[in-house]
């Protein structure tokens, strides 16, 4: 599925399409899902984010069969985005407070900063409640620093968040303070800008 990301976006899409159909009579669920999963990845980036949707929703059906936590946590966050881009945000905050919920029963710490910063952007979308988008986006802060295994671009993308929202709220010290952190651990990782 290289060709995905080299911009092939009709080839991938047509090789993943041949995939699926091969491999749905006689290969594993995992793989079936994995491919299916790989189908909609393809046509998020092609922009046809309801066909996205529908193969997400079936990745996710699969793998509720094979009750792969992860998997399943992985899809969900999939589907939360699509509804997310679509301005269905009650239904992106449902899939992405379920892969949350997986993620913490399964002890993975990078998937439950991933939930919780999908959810911060949500709130931060509806404008309104910036208050509930600092919760989770400090929630998903206080995660990223104490897990070993964050990258510094994470934590740096995420203190920015904080930051941004406490400029929202015209809380210009506390959003100095964040933003603050945020440049200087991407300046000292050599990132590019956060």
């Amino acid at each position: 599925m290289n060709q995905n990301y080299r911009g092939k976006f009709p080839e991938a899409f047509e090789l993943a399409h041949e995939a699926v159909e091969l491999l749905d009579e006689f290969a594993p669920p995992n793989v079936v899902a994995s491919c299916v999963n790989t189908l909609g990845i393809v046509e998020v980036e092609r922009g046809n984010l309801k066909s996205a949707l529908e193969s997400f929703i079936k990745a996710l059906h699969i793998h509720r069969g094979t009750k792969d936590s992860l998997k399943i946590g992985t899809v969900l966050l999939n589907i939360g985005m699509i509804w997310q881009n679509l301005a269905e945000l009650d239904k992106a905050i449902s899939h992405y407070e379920e892969a949350w919920q997986i993620a913490y029963n399964r002890r993975d710490t990078n998937s439950q900063i991933y939930a919780f910063n999908n959810i911060g952007t949500v709130y931060e979308s509806i404008k309104e409640d910036i208050d509930s988008a600092l919760i989770f986006y400090e929630k998903a802060s206080f995660l990223a620093d104490s897990y070993t295994h964050s990258s510094e671009y994470t934590k740096a993308a995420l203190l920015h968040n904080v930051g941004t929202i406490y400029l929202q709220k015209e809380d210009f010290p506390r959003s100095k303070r964040y933003l603050y952190k945020a440049q200087k651990i991407a300046r000292d990782a050599n990132l590019e800008v956060v």
